[in-house]
Parts: C-alpha cells; structure tokens; sequence
C-alpha cells in the first residue's frame, strides 16, 4: 500500500498561530506518497498567505480558496478535491508525528480495513501541557485489533474520550465518501453526523492504541464548553438520524441506548427508539 496516494484535507480560518506547525508536521511524514489539500475559508488574518507559501514550495500542496462558507463545506471542497486512495483529516490547530500516516496505512494493510483509527494526545494551550487519555499500557492494548462495524460502534462508546466523534486521527479508505458529505446547517456534531455513516458503510475497522495525533484546545474555550441550547438541538436531530438509518438498514438499535444515555433527560430517546423499531 506504500505505493498509494493519501489525500489530507485541512480546512482553515484564522489560525496564523498553528497554522506552519500543523502544515510542516504533514509534509514532513515518513509517508510522501500524499497530497495536502487546504480549502482557506476566507481568513482575515495571514492564513491565506502561509497558505499560498506552501503551495509555492511544495509540489504536493493545493489550495482551495472559499467565500465564509464554513468549516463543514470546506471539509466538503476538500473531499471534492481528492485524487489519493484514502483520506485522513487534519484540524488546522492541530499536528500530528511524523509516523501519522505511514502507522495509520499499515494498519489498515495489516487488518484490511476500510477505516483505520489511532490514539491522540491533548495539548492544552493555555497551560502548555499535553495530557493522553488513553496510552499503550496493557489494559488499553485489549482494544488493539479490527472490528465488523457493528462490533466497533458497540464497543467504542466504553472508550473513555472524545474518539466516536471526530473525523480526525483515522484514516479512510476514498470509496466511503461517495455518498457521504458533511451537513452545512450543523455548527457542532458534524464531525459525528459524517463518522457514524462512513463507519455504517465500512466492512472492517481497525484500531491500534498509538499515540500520534495532537489535538490542541484551551480548557477554558473548548467546544464542550461552549456547548448551549442550540448545540443541544444539532445533537438531537442527529441522534435521530442515526436511529432511523441505523433501523432502515435492518441494524440493531441496542448499543445506541448506550451511547446516548446521557440525553435522555433532554429528550425521550427511548421514544425515538421505538419509532424505528
């Protein structure tokens, strides 16, 4: 699989601070067989221009330029973009080693998944630290090893972090996007709305517990922080998409109420539920 192109999509929006530390952590990858796409949504600080930069230096960069249209089409101008074999995303404030890809495509050639997913560590900007949420001691290893998609949604919601929900720190195989693009109304839960189908659509997925994705975030500003009613409202409609594709395609409901068991004081999931049943 050394031979086959990944493609990684990076929206961006004023993020001048991050932005070179995130870019050159991808282009300096083990992996070179890549392409790196940045959609710049328009960013009113010098974005644009360290954007441009790259592009003129690196054969491998293209750059997407977009009028204010969001970080869910830029994702989607990414994907509209893409020539590799397999995508992986990157959030423009974060980095990644540079074992990212080349660990994430010999884990996929290893189990011969469609979608394969590693560990991230966070670091916390506002205090300058990094804190990993699960690290490859042997009680976290057990997670270690390729799943039916069934398996791995039944099972990923015991893990303690945020894994169920991004898109970063995975890698996917190119076919899962064919049908599958990013909701432009949802301003939270659009990473989840997008996961949740790829990983419907895929036969086999793989996780092995290494550490090579940084998520940067301030403790004080992070989105679970700004989370507010209209949040609330996005995860909402989103649970029941996913209850009614799930049900529509014959899946068993069961590890949703799990999952989401923590909304129920908020909305009748058990209603939901029996909707689709």
């Amino acid at each position: 699989m050394s031979d086959q192109k990944v493609s990684v999509i990076i929206p961006v929006y004023n993020v001048q601070a991050y932005l070179e530390q995130c870019v050159n952590s991808v282009l300096k990858q083990t992996y070179h067989n890549l392409e790196v796409i940045l959609i710049d949504d328009q960013s009113t600080d010098i974005s644009l221009g360290i954007c441009q930069q790259f592009k003129q230096h690196d054969d491998r960069v293209r750059l997407v330029v977009q009028h204010h249209a969001g970080n869910s089409q830029a994702q989607n101008n990414g994907l509209d973009q893409v020539t590799g074999d397999f995508i992986t995303f990157v959030d423009s404030d974060d980095f990644v080693d540079d074992s990212y890809v080349a660990g994430l495509v010999n884990q996929m050639s290893k189990y011969h998944s469609d979608i394969a997913i590693n560990m991230y560590r966070t670091f916390h900007e506002d205090v300058k630290r990094y804190f990993v949420l699960l690290g490859p001691s042997p009680a976290d290893i057990k997670f270690n090893g390729c799943y039916s998609h069934q398996e791995w949604m039944a099972r990923v919601e015991k893990m303690p972090n945020m894994l169920a929900g991004s898109v970063w720190g995975k890698l996917f195989k190119r076919e899962l996007f064919k049908n599958i693009r990013f909701p432009l109304k949802m301003r939270f839960c659009e990473d989840a709305n997008v996961l949740w189908k790829a990983e419907l659509l895929a036969n086999q997925i793989s996780f092995e517990n290494v550490v090579s994705y940084t998520y940067r975030t301030k403790r004080t500003q992070s989105i679970t922080n700004k989370m507010d009613k209209r949040a609330r409202e996005f995860e909402a409609v989103n649970i029941q998409e996913r209850v009614a594709t799930t049900a529509a395609i014959g899946e068993p409901l069961t590890y949703l109420q799990g999952e989401y068991r923590h909304f129920q004081n908020k909305r009748d999931l058990a209603r939901i539920i029996r909707k689709y049943k």
